[in-house]
């Protein structure tokens, strides 16, 4: 039953004005339905207004590199409080079953929020004392021009900042580079603010403007040594830790697992299972290779799989057909729904940058063409940076096995078919609440079921299954483990090349890769096993009437979201 713009606009007048009656079980059907469709439309308001809080006050609360991001964490703390009072408001019980879903995700995005901004604010102590002159002139951050009493404390107070010697504090030894990247912005910014409140209490005819113009113009003067200085050793410590970004730390990265992907378990138990799970891939992997390879292991075996790779000038024909023929395959048997809309793409390159920590492949999001919007997949067959032998590796790397377990990953049933259903069909709030746990566990799933519908035959692309999935495992431990403490950037390199059989290059671009992205490479498996529990528990409810395509389309539907809620749209519990 639909209702006009009209009917259900004056039920919002009315329930606003104070006139509203209670919902009860003897009222109208139509009365309910209305009273239904307004608490919808006011749930999609408030979703609205969390994003884009997301958006734009979120980012700036958590953002080391403002010089007022304190007061911007006060300030988003009194907005998360309306927030939660908006969606405190909505009608729980006039909504249906994905309604209220949908507004417990609005919620879980604000615990979200509040956990962001107390992590981003366990360096802030550290900071002023890298700092202190900085966090003395945060006042200048303040909204609004000048005030005659923030002319005279600049004209008292300025010219004490930035003059200490040495230029860098030795706290400044113990800071990572983020923190140093950090200290450089915050010098400069405090600096900044200086100069311009002085030009504008000048420009107001405050009695202290000349002086606070000539006190802040000093400050900046004065502060771009210390800037320099700070930004040159996050630089040289860059340079000395190869270009690999700091690890992240336990609670950081503990506090990102709950309040991103919904995730309980400690970083310890998401260690363990994947371990776990890489020692029974390793166990498959080392049976495939005796059947098939005799006297080789399957370390040896897959280098002889490497062997049969395109040029680099074939790579990109050889991904679209591979892509092409996995989407024919699901279309073939039914396996999910594939609409004719969804049905385009097309290869891009990776760029010279990304190249050096995507060496596979990846997907980006659609263009607009004649014939449609067609999915991106792009493919890595190598850079201008690369020697001889970065290159021979990137090429074996990317083998004709390998590019054909990779499409499925990227395309259909994968990561276009997914985005493309997210897109059309899906809410604002299911999308912009994405977790890469559902999207990259999506897309390990669809090399699973792939596979276990028989598409990959000869046995070296059985092996790139395999070998993919012990990648995956080892994603998982390294996640972990780099960011959490126990591995060093080239121990995470050692350990993938030596439990995944990556090349060295590929295994060096993934950690690079892995140390800018916390909390992405465990996602992957991770995922895989979210969908594979949420599927065996629909197998055992529905039994004989199970219906793998059926599930596939209702999963997508769900949207990009943790799993706590998904298995709720599922219906397993509250």
């Amino acid at each position: 039953m639909r209702y006009t713009r009209a009917a259900i606009a004056t039920l919002s007048l009315a329930l606003y004005a104070g006139c509203a009656t209670t919902v009860v079980d003897d009222q109208p059907t139509l009365d309910r339905a209305l009273a239904a469709a307004l608490e919808a439309r006011r749930l999609d308001a408030a979703a609205d207004h969390v994003l884009a809080f997301r958006d734009g006050l979120l980012r700036e609360a958590t953002d080391r590199n403002r010089l007022d991001r304190v007061g911007r964490a006060a300030a988003a703390a009194r907005t998360i409080a309306d927030l939660r009072a908006e969606l405190a408001a909505i009608h729980r019980g006039r909504l249906d079953d994905e309604g209220r879903v949908d507004l417990d995700l609005g919620a879980f995005l604000l615990d979200g929020a509040e956990e962001e901004i107390r992590v981003a604010g366990l360096d802030e102590e550290f900071l002023r004392a890298l700092v202190p002159d900085a966090a003395q002139a945060e006042f200048l951050a303040a909204a609004g021009p000048p005030s005659p009493e923030m002319a005279a404390r600049l004209l008292h107070e300025a010219p004490g900042w930035f003059r200490q010697e040495p230029p860098l504090p030795a706290a400044a030894a113990s800071a990572d580079t983020r923190l140093l990247r950090a200290a450089g912005h915050r010098t400069r910014q405090a600096a900044a603010f200086a100069s311009r409140r002085g030009t504008e209490a000048l420009a107001l005819g405050l009695p202290q403007g000349e002086g606070a113009l000539a006190v802040g113009r000093a400050a900046v003067e004065r502060s771009d040594g210390i800037a320099k200085a700070f930004e040159e050793a996050a630089k040289s410590r860059d340079d000395g830790a190869g270009g690999f970004a700091p690890p992240l730390g336990r609670e950081p990265f503990a506090a990102l697992l709950r309040s991103r992907h919904g995730v309980a378990e400690s970083p310890e138990a998401v260690e363990a299972w994947g371990l776990e799970l890489l020692s029974q891939v390793t166990a498959e992997l080392d049976a495939l290779a005796a059947a098939h390879f005799p006297g080789k292991t399957w370390r040896e075996a897959l280098e002889v799989v490497r062997d049969d790779h395109a040029t680099p000038a074939e790579m990109p024909a050889e991904a679209q057909r591979a892509a092409e023929e996995a989407r024919e395959f699901c279309i073939a048997r039914g396996l999910v729904t594939i609409p004719p809309a969804a049905r385009l793409g097309h290869i891009d390159l990776v760029g010279e940058d990304m190249a050096r920590s995507y060496p596979f492949a990846a997907y980006s999001f659609r263009l607009s063409t004649p014939e449609g919007e067609s999915g991106r997949y792009m493919v890595s067959p190598g850079a201008t940076w690369m020697n001889a032998q970065q290159r021979e590796e990137r090429v074996r790397g990317n083998c004709r096995a390998w590019t054909r377990v990779v499409a499925p990953h990227e395309t259909w049933p994968g990561h276009h078919l997914q985005f493309w259903v997210a897109d059309h069909l899906c809410s604002r709030l299911r999308r912009e609440a994405m977790t890469p746990v559902f999207v990259e566990g999506w897309g390990l799933y669809g090399e699973w079921l792939l596979d276990r519908h028989g598409y990959f035959k000869a046995p070296g692309e059985r092996l790139c299954v395999l070998a993919m999935r012990a990648w995956r495992a080892c994603r998982v431990v390294l996640d972990v483990r780099l960011h959490c403490g126990g591995f060093t950037p080239e121990e995470g390199i050692e350990f993938l090349v030596a439990n995944s059989a990556l090349t060295r290059d590929a295994a060096a671009a993934e950690v690079r890769r892995y140390m800018s992205n916390p909390t992405q490479p465990f996602s992957y498996a991770w995922g895989w096993r979210e969908i594979l529990r949420l599927r065996a528990d629909e197998e055992a409810r529905l039994g004989a009437s199970f219906s793998e395509r059926a599930f596939h389309d209702r999963l997508l539907l769900c949207g990009p979201i943790p799993f706590p809620f998904v298995r709720r749209l599922f219906g397993y519990g509250e």
